[in-house]
């Protein structure tokens, strides 16, 4: 293995390995709230709303802040660090757990203890599944493409991903308790606090992973946001801990300074949607919507959130709150994860792993089958029955995968990929109409025009060789007159594609005849051998898309079979040409013969 390739290796063991340790840990440490909650933990709550100075904003009739006689307007006191964290942590509160306080009302001081009442189980269960799966699917579509395309951009992506993770929540602090839950709240809080910056890199640097002009500003800016971003972290881990209180400006700042950076991100996307034009501005549409979208709706949870802003229905509290908006937020990660789909975005270079669609159908019957056994035997005290209807149900399952087979295969190529489904049929029926083109001109035109039109690319040419064994460009798309149009039978080039016989890249390639092909989005990146009979006859010199994204192997196994038809296209008409020229040559000398004949006749 020579040192570039260990190199790019090693670099792919340490950015995997980073990537799986940090989503792995934020997971980890967040999604099982779910099964907290569905097993019972459902959050406690005292019913009253306070703000980081104690100052009592609101109170829910007939719970335990309202029977202890606690007011709006009452300053509560933590009495230890326990406590502060049960306070200002409120989703490690199970039923039952104690909170000790002293109650200032006027110049009256009162020592009040608070046992925590239940909050409605269901209420609970949907808000916890609704924040870990948004969180879930945003780490996932982050870490995904940060693996499948690393670059400074979906690098960016991943951190602010990342930012969305929540809180550890109260399985953590009832098992381990509070000296293990406490560091694990701080790294994910911080986490959470700093990954906001990566949306500054993802937005300078979105679609194309560049970060020209002004946007450069905010690309080379982003790591400093750190400081702004610890500065107003800081003053509630420090509250926490020591119960140094601090200041309405260190409150207002913490709680929106991470706003106002996810604010400029936001506009960052929207100005580089506003710029964009064509075809490229629709399809990063869905990514900027998104983000909007998310943003909006942080923002409203933000606001709601504030313990002096009382907007929220105080029926609906305290059993639903406003992080059932959260919600909303998996817009984010679905229209990121729809756009490099559909659109292609962002250049991820996959196949479509049908095995993703029946990995989550194989999951789905699993669950169903979990389901069964916890029906039969936890609702209707009947295994036996339960074991009948899971043996129904795997039969069933069977005839229906067999049926649904073909159909996810359509759904896959018709829906999620369907600009590509469409672009490699046209080939495919370019391919078969190859061999019956009427000319090589014609050929040569239909194995140019029809890439570069249905995959959208910037430029093609095809080059044919000659009789003295140049090659000699013969038609060409985003070619001037001024281009390269002919290669000597001594080309570089020609002497690799004669070795390979298979697509080559460009990227990189040692080609002295590229200085006179077109420049820049029309230079071309990949070329084709066209081979008959062992022996190189044409070759294609294809652009890249006009998107900039690179070919991904579903093309190039098309442009590949493409130029196969090609090969059969130019023998027949190679042949062709050669018995119309044999024909031609059979007929002088016809003429040549009975033109002697009759003139030693007349000798004679």
């Amino acid at each position: 293995m020579n040192v570039d390739a260990h190199n790019t290796a090693a670099k792919k063991f340490w950015r995997t390995l980073i990537v799986v340790l940090l989503a792995g840990f934020v997971l980890g440490m967040t999604q099982p709230n779910i099964i907290a909650a569905i097993a019972g933990l459902s959050e406690g709550t005292y019913g009253m709303a306070f703000d980081h100075t104690g100052l009592v904003t609101a109170v829910v009739p007939g719970l335990p802040a309202a029977r202890a006689g606690i007011g709006p307007g009452d300053r509560i006191e933590t009495v230890s660090m326990l406590d502060r964290v049960t306070a200002y942590e409120s989703s490690i509160t199970i039923p039952g757990t104690p909170l000790h306080l002293v109650v200032h009302h006027g110049d009256q001081a009162r020592a009040v203890t608070l046992s925590s009442d239940a909050a409605d189980k269901a209420s609970t269960i949907i808000q916890t599944i609704i924040k870990r799966l948004t969180s879930l699917a945003f780490v996932l579509v982050g870490a995904g493409l940060l693996l499948l395309r690393p670059s400074r951009m979906t690098w960016g992506l991943f951190l602010f991903a990342l930012s969305a993770n929540g809180t550890a929540g109260a399985l953590y602090y009832h098992i381990f308790g509070i000296k293990v839950f406490l560091p694990i709240e701080l790294v994910l809080n911080l986490i959470g606090t700093v990954g906001v910056l990566g949306l500054w890199i993802f937005a300078a640097r979105f679609p194309y992973d560049e970060a020209p002009g002004w946007r450069a500003f905010f690309d080379r800016a982003a790591p400093w946001l750190a400081i702004p971003l610890l500065a107003g972290f800081y003053p509630f881990w420090n509250f926490l801990y020591t119960g140094q209180p601090y200041s309405s400006f260190a409150y207002y700042y913490g709680a929106y300074v991470g706003v106002v950076i996810e604010t400029v991100g936001v506009l960052i996307l929207v100005a580089t949607y506003i710029h964009e034009r064509g075809e490229a501005k629709q399809r990063i549409k869905w990514v900027v919507a998104g983000f909007a979208v998310g943003y909006i709706t942080d923002g409203v949870i933000t606001i709601l959130s504030d313990p002096h802003v009382h907007v929220w229905p105080a029926a609906w509290l305290p059993n639903l709150t406003p992080d059932v908006l959260y919600f909303f937020w998996i817009v984010t990660p679905i229209s990121i994860a729809y756009a490099v789909l559909r659109h292609r975005v962002i250049d991820v270079r996959f196949a479509v792993s049908r095995a993703i669609v029946y990995a989550t159908l194989t999951s789905l019957v699993v669950a169903a089958f979990a389901f069964i056994d916890w029906f039969f035997t936890e609702k209707m005290s009947a295994a036996q029955l339960g074991s009948v209807a899971e043996i129904g149900a795997a039969v069933a399952v069977g005839f229906w995968f067999k049926t649904v087979h073909r159909r996810i295969d359509l759904f896959i190529d018709g829906v999620l990929f369907r600009r590509r489904h469409l672009a490699e049929r046209r080939l495919a029926l370019a391919a078969s109409a190859l061999p019956h083109a009427a000319s090589l001109s014609s050929a040569a035109e239909l194995l140019t025009a029809e890439p570069v039109h249905a995959f959208e690319l910037t430029s093609g040419a095809v080059f044919m060789r000659t009789e003295d064994e140049s090659f000699r460009r013969v038609f060409s798309i985003g070619w001037s007159e001024q281009c390269l149009a002919e290669l000597p039978s001594d080309d570089l080039l020609l002497a690799r594609l004669r070795a390979s016989r298979e697509v080559l890249s460009l990227h990189d390639l040692y080609w002295p005849a590229m200085a006179h092909c077109p420049e820049s989005a029309g230079a071309p990146i990949i070329a084709i051998p066209v081979v008959i009979r062992s022996q190189l006859a044409a070759i294609v010199l294809l652009g890249p898309h006009t998107s900039g994204e690179a070919f991904d192997p579903d093309e190039l196994r098309s442009l590949n079979t493409l130029c196969v038809g090609a090969s059969a296209a130019f023998d027949h008409l190679e042949s062709e040409q050669r018995r119309a020229e044999n024909e031609s040559l059979r007929k002088i000398v016809d003429q040549l013969t009975g033109r002697t004949s009759v003139t030693g006749i007349a000798r004679a």
